[in-house]
């Protein structure tokens, strides 16, 4: 089952590496590259709600200005 899911896998890869722009990239290349974007949005995207406990910070932050809505409490 696991090597299915490599190959299956693999040929998605393959696919979209031939259908874009990087097909003159190695399945390797390829591999790295896509490797790099998944870890990019990892780093900036997923990992800053990981480390910042169960939820983001309720607490705005700074710079930003809050504006009051009438007839709505804080």
């Amino acid at each position: 089952m696991k090597k299915q899911r490599q190959t299956d896998l693999d040929c998605r890869i393959n696919r979209a590496r031939l259908a874009g722009a990087y097909s003159g990239y190695t399945e390797a290349e390829f591999k790295n590259y896509l490797s790099s974007i998944g870890l990019n949005v990892y780093e900036k995207q997923i990992l800053p709600y990981e480390t910042a406990g169960e939820y983001p910070s309720r607490e705005p932050a700074q710079g930003i200005k809050i504006i009051p809505f009438p007839g709505v409490l804080a």
